[in-house]
């Protein structure tokens, strides 16, 4: 019955898929993960191992495939005509989401984690892609916490296609910061771990810790400052929202210090399974399947920042 059920919720999801004409206006959609269990969850911001396989399910069939964080930020959106992008993101760096397991000498991905189900799932569907990118913090378990050093962990994950970004040190909510230096210190504690791990890697993004948004005093030393020599300089900073509109970065209404997810779940209104259908019904991102162009509604051209599709063929139609 729970089996029926699921393949009607998806019918239901899909129906306007094809039918919806290109909007590169619309909505992305970034999802927000944190780790798996085994079964049904204590915490909502968890997931279990049997739903986020369903979750892939779900949104390869309503018509989306992944793209990278990387992509979003410079509007390099290649996804077949009538698809939508959609962004994984995993917080905390949790085991469950990627951990290594070590055998004759071996590292491998540890079974049932995000990152082994995803690997699964992209030799069935390759058209879907492999992407997500990992917030890690160096407060509490040290991230991905298994076999091999941390810098085997961030190599094997990055070479998989993967991207890191900062949860900050201290994973404390930056709501009530009242120094600039406090904020630097916070992302230079993670910059560090990184690059000590992965010299001259870029980090693109940070992510807010439960959400908290420095007052408007301090909010430019998330995504740019120094602290002891340990410099940091971020594309965007991103939060945990209740159906998070996130615009394209092409849009004036693009915030480059609140970026909204959405959080994975089937529960909540404004969550996952919402979401999915919400945006089809309209108001998400169509591809047009160029990546060369931007096709827009007419009705977006006051909303259109022009300096940032200045590579692009931008497309209106009525």
């Amino acid at each position: 019955m729970k089996k029926l059920l699921y393949v009607l919720l998806v019918m239901c999801m899909t129906t306007n898929v094809f039918a919806l004409p290109p909007d590169e206006s619309g909505e992305i959609m970034l999802v927000m993960y944190h780790g798996l269990t085994p079964g049904p969850p204590a915490e909502p911001y968890m997931r279990s191992v049997s739903d986020f396989r369903r979750d892939l399910e779900l949104l390869y069939e309503s018509g989306y495939r992944l793209i990278t964080m990387a992509d979003y930020l410079d509007n390099n959106i290649n996804v077949p005509e009538g698809k939508s992008p959609v962004v994984f993101t995993f917080d905390d760096g949790y085991e469950t989401a990627f951990s290594l397991v070590s055998k004759d000498g071996k590292l491998s991905v540890r079974p049932n984690t995000c990152v082994a189900i995803m690997n699964e799932f992209y030799e069935k569907h390759p058209d879907f892609g492999r992407a997500g990118v990992f917030y890690v913090c160096t407060s509490g378990n040290e991230p991905f916490k298994g076999a091999g050093t941390i810098k085997e962990r961030f190599e094997y994950l990055t070479g998989l296609g993967f991207e890191l970004g900062n949860h900050t040190g201290s994973h404390e909510g930056l709501g009530k910061v009242h120094s600039d230096e406090m904020v630097a210190k916070d992302m230079s504690e993670v910059e560090t771990l990184v690059q000590d791990a992965l010299p001259g890697y870029k980090m693109r993004t940070m992510a807010y810790p439960y959400g908290h948004i420095p007052n408007e005093a301090h909010k430019d030393a998330v995504l740019s400052g120094e602290y002891k020599g340990v410099k940091y300089d971020y594309d965007a900073a991103i939060r945990a929202a209740k159906h998070g509109k996130t615009s394209v970065t092409y849009s004036v209404d693009f915030d480059k210090y609140n970026v909204p997810r959405v959080r994975a779940s089937n529960n909540a209104f404004g969550d996952l399974y919402y979401c999915v259908k919400h945006f089809k019904e309209g108001g998400g991102f169509i591809s047009d399947g160029d990546p060369h162009t931007i096709t827009l509604p007419s009705s977006f051209a006051p909303k259109l920042d022009f300096w940032k599709v200045t590579d692009k063929i931008v497309v209106f139609r009525d």
